[in-house]
This record gives structure tokens, C-alpha cells and sequence, in this order.
């Protein structure tokens, strides 16, 4: 007697020889659905694994772009959200065009269901140490209190644009797994680049207010100088986190410096595939401008975002052979520190 499993795996199989039918009908739709539910139901505890799962949120996502489910949770009468297993993926892509985007790791974020205005309580305190207290006594008056105060999150919409699917590709299952990772690869690029784009020079701005954030390179050209003295001006506390953020130029300028016996390069490791430069990771926007580089703890930029959102046009492109997609996400960034206070984050200023 077959196992519930093998039972399951039979009737995954039969859904997905239904799917390929061509041409597929609306009788097609309703059976595979029907066996796939049937799928589900079959779930038995020790018996599900992570590709079941991963094949069930392709196919969904599948089912989206051909117009054939409305499982997502609505966001409106034109957009539904995207489930997280994609999500998931495009996060991880995200990162390679910088980390200034909604969800990045060296962000503080928040997830929230909606955008509307809120505010998020933050400490300023950055420097001042603690008091050793005298028994029986009341606090001195040289004592720092500590001060809160808080960011205001309002919302931004980003959005990858209209991106164009081949319609055959989405009805060829076998296709289909290609297919998806295009997608994501593509969405993770473009909201990648608009948001580092916004939220760096949103960065720059509020860095700018604070005289504590700019260390001043003493001439036009970075030097190794510059370098050592951009991360020693941040505080130590903070350098277990911290990371550059530079433009490309100043990538190659870095990369292109030379010892002082003129035989190595004084940064050998700013131009990998995965670039450091004095052990700390660095990472490249390409919208900065050609002067930026930034070094510091990023966590205290904070991020509050919803998850993507996408919304397909089915019918606008189809007699070209297409399927439009727009894929976004709402989203904003605040830095978390005042003005006044040290900043865990500096940048080098050139002449």
C-alpha cells in the first residue's frame, strides 16, 4: 500500500500535467485547483518538506501572473501581495546594489500592515556613561538625564515599473522556474537601486546637519590616510557593525592605490567580488555621488515598510505575446539621530 506521501506526490503530479494543457481551459483551472487543495489536505505531520512548500508559492505566483487566483491578500481593487516565499527571494538580491533599501539586514526595521503616519521612539544617548551612586542619597545634580525623543515615519510608494513577461514562458511549466528567478532578479535590481538612491541621499542630508559626521580628507584624492582616519574617527563601540558605503569611482580610486614601496596594493581587497576594505564590508551605490564614501554603524537608520505588492496587466500587452507586471512596495527612511549627538556614521569631505 502506497504511503500518504507518495499518494500526495501523485496527485501533485497529475495537477501539474493539467497545468501544462494546451489550450487550458477554464474546466483545467477549477480541476488543478481542486487537486491541489487536495494536496494540501493530504499534509500530514513529518510528511511536509521545504520543496513542497517552495513548489506550492511557485505556482502560485504562477497563478498570479496568469490571472487565476485571488489567494493574495488584497490591498486594493488593483494590487495583492506577493507571498513571502518570492519575497524572500528578491531580499537577498537586493543587497548587491547597495544596503539602503527596506529589509536590509544592516537597517533597523519596522513591518507594518499599513503606511499611515506614526512615530517611533528613539535615544539620543550615545556617549554618556553611567554614575556609581552613594548609598542613601539622593542623585547628583551633575547626573545626565536621559533623553528620548522620535522619528515620524510617513510612506513612500516604489515601484519597478511595467516589466514585460512572455506569456509562453508563464505557460510552460517547465519554463516557469527560470522564468520566476528573472523576475526576482530583476525586481530586487530596480527597487534595490531606487531606494538606495532615495534613502542615500536622504542620509547625506541629515549626516550634513551634524558637524560631528564629516572627517575632512585635507585635499582633492583620497589617500590610505583618509581611510584610517575615517574609521577611527568612529567611535569603537559602534565598529563591530559598521560598514563603508561608497560610490564606484571611489571604489576604483581605492582599489587602484599602491604601498608606499610601490610593489602591492595598499587595499587588495576593496575590488573583489564580495569587497572589503579593513575587514569591514563595503558596499557600492551606484547613484552616489563620485566623492561619497560613508563608514559607520547603519543600524541606526531605521527603515518601516509593507511587504511587495503586484499587480498584473493581463490583457494591455497580451497580443504581443506579453504579460505586464508592476511589482512595488511602500516604504520609508529616517536617520534615528539628532544632530547634537556623536554621529555613528561619518563621511569624508574633499577639497
Amino acid at each position: 500500500m502506497s504511503s500518504n506521501k507518495q499518494r500526495r506526490a501523485e496527485v501533485i503530479s497529475r495537477a501539474e500535467q493539467i497545468l501544462q494543457r494546451k489550450p487550458f481551459t477554464q474546466e483545467d483551472t477549477a480541476l488543478a485547483n481542486g487537486l491541489l487543495r487536495l494536496s494540501d489536505a493530504m499534509l500530514i505531520d513529518g510528511e511536509s518538506s521545504s520543496a513542497d512548500e517552495q513548489r506550492k508559492a511557485s505556482l502560485r505566483f504562477r497563478e498570479l501572473l496568469r490571472g487565476e487566483t485571488r489567494t493574495y491578500t488584497p490591498l486594493s481593487t488593483s494590487a495583492q501581495l506577493i507571498a513571502q516565499g518570492f519575497e524572500a527571494d528578491v531580499k537577498s538580491l537586493e543587497i548587491a546594489d547597495g544596503p539602503l533599501f527596506a529589509g536590509s539586514p544592516l537597517l533597523t526595521n519596522f513591518y507594518a500592515s499599513n503606511m499611515a503616519p506614526s512615530k517611533t521612539v528613539v535615544s539620543d544617548d550615545l556617549s554618556s556613561t553611567g554614575f556609581v551612586l552613594t548609598e542613601n542619597s539622593g542623585a547628583g545634580a551633575d547626573e545626565a538625564e536621559i533623553t528620548f525623543s522620535g522619528v515620524t515615519f510617513g510612506k513612500k510608494f516604489f515601484s519597478t515599473g511595467i516589466m514585460l513577461v512572455s506569456a509562453e514562458l508563464v505557460e510552460d511549466l517547465s519554463s516557469w522556474t527560470t522564468t520566476q528567478q528573472l523576475v526576482a532578479k530583476t525586481t530586487a535590481a530596480r527597487l534595490s537601486r531606487i531606494q538606495n538612491s532615495v534613502n542615500l541621499a536622504a542620509l547625506k542630508t541629515a549626516l550634513a546637519l551634524n558637524s560631528s559626521a564629516a572627517v575632512s580628507a585635507g585635499g582633492a584624492s583620497i589617500t590610505a590616510a583618509n581611510v584610517y582616519s575615517l574609521v577611527s574617527a568612529v567611535g569603537a563601540a559602534y565598529r563591530p557593525s559598521a560598514a563603508f558605503i561608497m560610490s564606484p569611482a571611489k571604489q576604483t580610486a581605492l582599489g587602484a592605490l599602491i604601498t608606499a614601496g610601490g610593489g602591492e596594493r595598499e587595499f587588495p581587497d576593496v575590488l573583489n567580488a564580495k569587497p572589503t576594505l579593513l575587514g569591514y564590508p563595503v558596499h557600492i551605490v551606484a547613484a552616489a555621488a563620485a566623492s561619497d564614501i560613508l563608514f559607520g554603524d547603519l543600524s541606526f537608520a531605521m527603515s518601516k515598510s509593507m511587504p511587495l505588492e503586484a499587480k498584473t496587466l493581463s490583457e494591455r500587452f497580451i497580443l504581443d505575446g506579453y504579460i505586464g507586471l508592476l511589482i512595488g512596495q511602500r516604504a520609508d527612511f529616517k536617520w534615528s539621530v539628532a544632530t547634537t549627538s556623536d554621529s555613528p556614521v561619518k563621511y569624508l569631505t574633499f577639497s
